[in-house]
C-alpha cells in the first residue's frame, strides 16, 4: 500500500455555482462569497462544468541528435463548458449573445445578437475539503446553445465559453483555490472585523504584536469598536489609525 495517498487532499466536487457580468465589472474581493455584487448567477447547473485547454506543441528534431532537440509550446486556448437548467437572467443573456427580448405575438420574441463578450466566474465546492474558482475576465460563447424541449428530464442549455485575452497582461483564465495548496504564506494585510481576517486568504497569522509591523491595515483609518484580528499566539490586535495595538478597538 502507498504511504503517500492522502484522501484529505482529494476533491469530490459536489456543488458549485456560475456567474456572469459585463466585461470590466470589478472582480469580488472574496470570489467565494455566497453572492457577488454586480454578477448574475446562472442558478441550477447540470453535472458541474469542464475546463479544457487546446494547445499546439511543435517538436523539432535534428539529424545528429537523440530525440526532441527543442520544443515550442503555444499559449493555451481555454474553453469552459457547462449546462445551466434555470432560465435565469444570466442563462438567457448568454444564450441570446447580447440580444434582447421583444414583446411580440403575445409573448417575448428572442432577438439574438451577433456576438457578445462577458466576464465569467465558475466555482466548485468539495464539502468539508475546499473550493475552487475559475475567473474569465473576457469571454464569448463558442456556438449557439442547443435546446431540448421534452418531458424526459429538466431542459438544459449547453454552453461553451471561450476565454479571450483580457488585454491587461493577465491570463485568459485564472484558477483560484481557497487555500494555498503549496504551503503556508505569510500575511501581508489585515482586514477589520469581529473577528477580522488576514490577506491573502489562507495566510499564516503573524506570530505576535511585534510581527504586525509590516502588515497593511484595511481600512487604514482607525478600526471601530470591537474589531480585531487574532494573532498566532492567540492574542488580539487592532489598528488605531497610526499603529497596531494590543486588544480590541474601542
Amino acid at each position: 500500500m502507498s504511504d503517500h495517498a492522502d484522501p484529505s487532499k482529494a476533491r469530490w466536487w459536489l456543488d458549485g455555482d456560475g456567474f456572469r457580468a459585463p466585461v470590466g465589472t470589478d472582480v469580488p474581493a472574496d470570489i467565494f462569497a455566497s453572492s457577488l455584487d454586480g454578477w448574475d448567477a446562472f442558478g441550477g447547473i447540470r453535472a458541474g462544468f469542464t475546463v479544457t485547454p487546446e494547445q499546439d506543441v511543435t517538436d523539432e528534431e535534428i539529424w545528429n541528435g537523440n530525440g526532441i532537440y527543442m520544443s515550442k509550446v503555444d499559449p493555451a486556448k481555454w474553453t469552459i463548458e457547462f449546462e445551466p437548467v434555470d432560465l435565469s437572467k444570466a442563462t438567457v443573456g448568454t444564450i441570446l449573445r447580447g440580444g434582447s427580448l421583444t414583446s411580440l405575438y403575445g409573448g417575448y420574441a428572442a432577438e439574438p445578437g451577433d456576438s457578445e463578450e462577458f466576464a465569467l466566474i465558475m466555482r466548485g465546492v468539495s464539502p468539508g475539503k475546499g473550493k475552487i474558482a475559475f475567473l474569465v475576465k473576457r469571454g464569448t460563447l463558442s456556438q449557439d446553445a442547443a435546446w431540448a424541449i421534452n418531458a424526459d428530464n429538466i431542459s438544459g442549455y449547453p454552453l461553451s465559453v471561450k476565454a479571450l485575452d483580457p488585454g491587461n497582461g493577465e491570463k485568459s483564465i485564472i484558477p483560484i483555490f481557497d487555500t494555498n495548496l503549496l504551503g503556508s504564506v505569510d500575511a501581508t494585510g489585515a482586514t477589520a472585523g469581529i473577528p477580522g481576517s488576514f490577506t491573502p486568504s489562507g495566510a499564516t497569522a503573524p506570530a505576535n504584536l511585534a510581527a504586525m509591523s509590516d502588515i497593511t491595515a484595511s481600512p487604514t483609518t482607525g478600526w471601530t469598536t470591537g474589531q480585531y484580528v487574532t494573532l498566532g499566539d492567540a492574542s488580539k490586535a487592532y489598528w488605531d489609525g497610526d499603529s497596531w495595538e494590543s486588544g480590541t478597538a474601542s
